[in-house]
């Protein structure tokens, strides 16, 4: 058996920079990438997110069907007043779906909240000032007496003896 807990930190993927989700008075949609019907669903699920319906889509792994018992795909959970309402496994048709989310009582379905747009804040860094750096002092090489060609010693004879 599952929490809602557990599902609202599955919800909150840290990955994104979306806010919580509030799983409170929705319906919880498990779907897979592997999944044939999934797709299919997500064809009039993805506009009903998009509208504002009280609809969350969890993208499912082992360790999430493991913890919110999701054995087969796609598992739709009805969750009303924070408890598990009705859960529904196999694909559903447009108007199934819409049925389905017209169980939660009306006066209990959340309005998206709208968050204001943020201007991005650009601050103005003070000019650095110019400052002319110090000359360094300029170390004199030895001079060379070869002109730049390499002086070879004499060669020193070899006694026989």
């Amino acid at each position: 058996m599952f929490t809602i807990i557990s599902l609202l930190l599955l919800a909150a993927d840290p990955s994104t920079k979306l806010p919580p989700v509030d799983l409170n008075n929705r319906v919880v949609y498990f779907t897979a990438y592997y999944c044939g019907p999934c797709h299919l669903m997500k064809k009039f699920v993805r506009p009903m997110i998009d509208a504002g319906e009280p609809i969350s889509m969890v993208e499912t792994t082992p360790e999430v069907s493991q913890e919110c018992n999701v054995t087969l795909l796609p598992t739709i959970l009805l969750i009303v007043d924070g408890k598990k309402i009705d859960q529904h496994v196999g694909p559903m048709t447009e108007e199934e779906f819409r049925a389905y989310l017209a169980r939660i009582p009306k006066s209990k379905k959340v309005e998206p909240k709208e968050e204001p747009k943020k201007e991005p804040v650009i601050e103005k860094k003070p000019s650095p000032r110019l400052i002319k750096p110090e000359p360094r002092p300029v170390e004199k090489k030895p001079e060379s007496k070869g002109k730049g060609r390499m002086i070879m010693p004499e060669p020193v004879p070899i006694k026989k003896g």
